[in-house]
């Protein structure tokens, strides 16, 4: 019999490197490239707790449309 191999299970989606992104500038956020979906998702939680309706949206909408299709909401 063959031995069976442990598979690993990570999940390494553009969303997972959020708290890696929390302790930058919204500056720093905006020129961000690499992890463009997470930087935009930030960005708009933090114009969410401002109080800016409009630019949460404007945030909001440029992560969904920056990250993969696997990993919007449904």
């Amino acid at each position: 019999m063959a031995k069976q191999r442990q598979i690993k299970q990570v999940q390494f989606g553009s969303l997972a490197v959020i708290p890696e992104l929390e302790n930058r500038t919204d500056e720093q956020l905006l020129s961000e490239s690499k992890h463009r979906a997470a930087a935009k998702a930030l960005l708009g939680a933090r114009a969410a707790e401002r109080m800016d309706a409009e630019a949460a949206r404007k945030y909001f909408n440029e992560a969904l449309a920056a990250c993969h299709p696997q990993e919007r909401p449904m």
